[in-house]
């Protein structure tokens, strides 16, 4: 009988050893988010770092694959490159229990300013010719497709959990500048409504900075929100303190984007 109980036991702790748990992070915003720099990253592929496909260049439709950038493609003929979902992944996957994976579900759009972000409302500056990948709404999108990804990893027969959102948005508001305050109310009133929608109200958040010297005195006044949107979220917030961009002026460079990421998961483990 003590043999029997004790095989019982090693049964379990073995299952429990081997049971995998895929870790969901939604990403969120607009171009930086995306990626433009086609540089690659020095990683080699990780069968633990998964993507949720977005249909588009090739590629299938709200599928799990392994996680080859470009992981994200939002327009017709441009250079998709390399984002910090990655970076933030590889990063992350080291404080993870052994064998646990994360599926990042990237559903940023180029050029989407903030009003295009709010639930209920659609884009206005894309016409149906524009190229872009973008739905009616970018949110109710971005919601429908990260339930979808939830669903998936339950029907593989995996343990499922909703870890995140890792938002990057800004530089299109910084372009048409009105009022920073209503800015900031937009941003907590997009991932507030977020939270909600995906089911946790404390999801947890971290958020980054776009190029510090972009768009000049607007950019500067947009970035000083953003302290203070974080904090009204119980969010993180990950500098982007010594970033460098492409020759446009407004997309990070491959390098930039894996610093981001990195502090993107540091910032994230320190949440609460």
């Amino acid at each position: 009988m003590k043999l029997k109980l004790l095989a019982c036991a090693l049964a379990l702790v073995s299952s429990f050893a081997s049971a995998q748990t895929v870790h969901v992070f939604v990403l969120a915003g607009q171009s930086n988010m995306v990626g433009r720099d086609a540089t690659p990253f020095g990683y080699d592929e990780n069968p633990n770092i998964l993507n949720f496909t977005d249909g588009r260049a090739g590629s299938a439709l709200n599928q799990i694959e392994v996680a080859v950038d470009p992981i994200r493609h939002d327009k017709d003929g441009v250079t998709y490159g390399t984002n910090a979902g990655r970076p933030f992944a590889e990063t992350l996957l080291k404080s993870l229990p052994e064998g646990d994976q994360i599926l990042l579900v990237n559903r940023a759009w180029g050029g989407t300013d903030i009003s295009e972000w709010r639930k209920g409302h659609g884009p206005k500056g894309y016409s149906p010719d524009s190229g872009y990948n973008l739905p009616v709404n970018p949110y109710q999108t971005t919601i429908n497709d990260t339930k979808a990804a939830l669903e998936a990893v339950k029907a593989s027969g995996k343990e499922v959990s909703l870890d995140g959102i890792l938002w990057l948005q800004g530089e299109s508001d910084v372009d048409h500048l009105t009022c920073p305050t209503m800015y900031a109310a937009a941003v907590v009133d997009v991932l507030t409504n977020m939270r909600k929608d995906l089911g946790d109200p404390d999801l947890k958040i971290v958020s980054g900075e776009f190029y510090q010297d972009y768009g000049g005195s607007a950019g500067e006044l947009i970035l000083a929100t953003l302290p203070k949107i974080a904090q009204k979220l119980g969010a993180g917030l990950a500098s982007s303190t010594g970033a460098q961009v492409l020759s446009d002026g407004v997309h990070l460079t491959t390098a930039s984007h894996q610093a981001l990421g990195e502090r993107m998961a540091q910032e994230y483990l320190k949440l609460k």
